[in-house]
């Protein structure tokens, strides 16, 4: 009698659970916030992108982090919206010929010169 009870109960509770893992492996393949799957950064100046991008701004610190070690930047334009008006092309003009920009804004990340 025992058994047949705890049995059933793993099964109740099995059965309870199945929608949530449902719900975590379509969240695991589908990605839809893209932080699960590494995607390359955002050029807003050469224009490239990603298909899609809901979450610009952990994509934007992965990028960060990724190339950091290649390009070691030395130079940063952080800001809010407001700071995508000073793009790095021009900033790159009051910095010596050596210097590697990283341009981020609240909204959304922005790469590199």
């Amino acid at each position: 009698m025992k058994r047949k009870g705890i049995k059933e109960f793993i099964l109740r509770v099995l059965l309870a659970a199945s929608p949530l893992a449902l719900f975590l492996a379509l969240y695991v393949v589908l990605d839809p916030f893209g932080v699960v799957h590494r995607y390359d950064g955002v050029s807003v100046e050469s224009g490239d992108s990603l298909e899609r991008i809901p979450n610009k701004r952990y994509v934007a610190v992965e990028g960060l982090k990724y190339h950091s070690l290649e390009r070691h930047y030395d130079s940063f334009i952080f800001g809010s919206s407001l700071s995508t008006n000073f793009t790095a092309r021009q900033w790159v003009r009051h910095l010596p010929d050596s210097a590697h920009i990283y341009h981020f804004t609240r909204t959304s990340g922005m790469c590199c010169w």
